[in-house]
């Protein structure tokens, strides 16, 4: 019968988070701003990467996130957001490094990246929502229609609130089209269902998508990376790095692992680049 208190605060390992700050409070502008303080403050923990990535994916990114399934968020701001997520694993070091190697080959860019977290909480939302209350199927059909229809030969999509919008913007920066109120077209030509298939199957399709397009934004950066945009072997890649030795081959010291991360990541000066 005794009341539990709520703390909205502790001190970890010397570190002061405030994990009870309510999401909801100000606009969705003043809660990236807040995002961003928070992704700045984990990166003082004394922990490792992984560590301060899984702090970083349940306050930072949680705040953030809040209603951003219905209300559009300047660039700028996921930016500086972004920026932060990257800086508090990887440091503000090694700024030679591809940004989308580190999320793509060392992290879980849905979950912790602002850019395609917020995507993936877009299309995803609007998923659930259809799978959760199969009574608004008919009501999606008339306000897709009337708000959206086909994006085959229609202007750009505008970057503006409400959830279809949303959902249809970061469908064009995927470079899909939407041409069905229940089905997506891929660049290659696959279709994926908007509310269909397994859950499981579906995640692990846009986690690709949106690899794919980083990946594809990167090549226009940095052409000599050419081949990436069809996707990264990460198992193969990643094989020396995750090594746990033996006897006769002992895994890499910290410092080594340091250097090979850097090399995945694009991150070191080459003969082209002096």
């Amino acid at each position: 019968g005794k009341h539990l208190s709520v703390k909205t605060a502790a001190r970890t390992l010397g570190a002061w988070i405030n994990f009870g700050a309510q999401h909801l409070c100000g606009t969705q502008a003043e809660r990236a701003v807040k995002a961003t303080e928070t992704a700045q403050r984990v990166g003082y923990l004394p922990n490792p990467p992984i560590v301060k990535r899984t702090i970083h994916a349940a306050t930072s990114m949680m705040q953030g996130l809040y209603g951003i399934q219905v209300t559009a968020l300047g660039a700028q701001k996921i930016s500086s957001w972004s920026t932060a997520a990257l800086h508090l694993w990887w440091g503000a070091g090694r700024k030679m490094r591809a940004k989308e190697l580190c999320w793509g080959l060392f992290a879980k860019p849905h979950k912790e990246e602002p850019f395609q977290a917020i995507e993936m909480r877009r299309i995803g939302g609007l998923r659930r929502r259809l799978q959760m209350h199969p009574e608004l199927h008919e009501q999606h059909v008339r306000d897709w229609t009337a708000t959206l229809g086909p994006s085959s030969g229609a202007p750009p999509r505008k970057h503006e609130d409400g959830p279809l919008h949303l959902v249809a913007w970061e469908v064009q920066r995927l470079g899909w089209q939407w041409d069905d109120p229940w089905w997506y077209e891929l660049p290659n030509g696959n279709v994926l269902p908007v509310a269909g298939g397994p859950n499981a199957w579906w995640q692990h399709v846009v986690r690709e998508e949106l690899r794919r397009r980083d990946l594809r934004e990167l090549l226009k950066r940095r052409p000599h990376l050419g081949g990436i945009e069809n996707g990264l072997a990460t198992d193969l890649l990643l094989s020396l790095f995750r090594w746990k030795g033996t006897k006769e081959h002992p895994a890499l010291t910290p410092y080594e692992r340091g250097i090979l991360q850097a090399v995945l990541a694009d991150g070191i000066m080459t003969q082209h680049r002096r």
